[in-house]
C-alpha cells in the first residue's frame, strides 16, 4: 500500500477519492427539497403508463383493438423531462458553488487530483440521471411483459437493453451540459441560464432552418429513442448519440480545465 511521506497514513486511491466526492454530493443533493420532489414526480409517468397498459388490454379483450404503439418508447420520451430537470437541479450548482465559496483550492491541499474532482462531480450528476431513466424504464418493460400477452421474455430483455443505452446517452449528455455550464461561472443562476441556452437555441434554430438532423440535445435525445425503437432512422439516432457523447465529453473537459486552473494551494 502507498504511504504518505513522513507518516503512516495510507494515501487514498483515485477510486476512493472519486467515490468520496460523489458520495458527498449525493448526500447533499438528497437534502434538497427540489431533488426529492423530482424523484417523487418521476413516478407519475410510470403510474400513468401502467394504467394505459391495463386499459389497452381491456380494450383489446372487449373490442379486439389494442395498443398500436410501444408503451416503453412513449414512457421514455416523457421521462426525459424529469431527468433533464434533475440534471439541471444537481449539476448547475455543483461547481459554481465551490467557486463562489473559494473552496476549490482546498481540494488541492488534500490527495485530490483535478481529474478525481472532475470525475466525482460528473458521476454525482450522471448517476442519478441514468438511474431515473433506467430503473423506471426497466419496470415499465416488466409491466409490458406481464400485461401484454404478445410480448415474450426475449423481447423484454432486448427492450431493457435499449432502455440502458438510452439512459446512458441521455444521463451522461445532460450531466455534461449541466456541470460544464456550472464550471464556467461563480453563480448557479448563470450556470442554469447557460445550460438552458444550449437546450433551447440550437433546436429552435434547427426548426427555423428546417434542418433534418439534430444540433441540440433535446432533439438528439428524441432521435436516439426513436432509432432504438425503430420509429426513427438509424442514421439520425447515431448522430444524436454522437451529439450527446460530445456534450458529455465537452462538459467534462470544461470541468477538468477549471479544476486544473483553480485547484492550487
Amino acid at each position: 500500500m502507498a504511504e504518505a511521506h513522513g507518516s503512516g497514513h495510507r494515501v487514498p486511491s483515485s477510486a476512493e477519492v472519486v467515490s468520496a466526492i460523489t458520495g458527498r454530493e449525493l448526500r447533499l443533493a438528497s437534502q434538497r427539497r427540489i431533488v426529492r420532489v423530482l424523484f417523487a414526480l418521476s413516478l407519475l409517468p410510470l403510474v400513468i403508463f401502467a394504467l394505459i397498459l391495463v386499459v389497452g388490454v381491456a380494450t383489446e379483450a372487449a373490442f379486439g383493438a389494442g395498443l398500436r404503439w410501444d408503451p416503453v418508447e412513449r414512457f421514455l420520451a416523457v421521462q426525459t423531462y424529469p431527468v433533464l430537470l434533475l440534471a439541471l437541479g444537481l449539476g448547475t450548482p455543483i461547481v459554481a458553488s465551490d467557486r463562489a465559496e473559494d473552496v476549490l483550492f482546498l481540494y488541492a491541499t488534500r490527495p485530490v487530483r483535478p481529474a478525481d474532482y472532475a470525475v466525482g462531480k460528473l458521476l454525482a450528476v450522471a448517476g442519478p440521471c441514468v438511474a431515473l431513466l433506467f430503473i423506471p424504464g426497466t419496470i415499465m418493460a416488466g409491466l409490458r411483459l406481464g400485461i401484454l400477452t404478445q410480448v415474450g421474455p426475449s423481447d423484454t430483455l432486448l427492450v431493457i437493453g435499449k432502455v440502458a443505452l438510452a439512459s446512458l446517452a441521455l444521463g451522461c449528455g445532460y450531466a455534461g451540459l449541466a456541470v460544464g455550464a456550472s464550471a464556467l461561472t461563480h453563480r448557479t443562476r448563470w450556470a442554469l441560464l447557460g445550460a438552458l441556452s444550449v437546450l433551447i437555441f440550437p433546436d429552435t434554430a434547427a426548426g427555423v432552418a428546417r434542418l433534418t438532423f439534430a444540433i441540440g440535445p433535446t432533439q438528439a435525445v428524441t432521435d436516439v429513442i426513436k432509432a432504438l425503437f425503430a420509429t426513427g432512422t438509424a442514421r439520425s439516432g447515431l448522430w444524436g448519440a454522437t451529439l450527446l457523447v460530445a456534450l458529455a465529453a465537452g462538459g467534462t473537459a470544461i470541468l477538468l480545465w477549471r479544476a486544473r486552473r483553480e485547484m492550487t494551494p
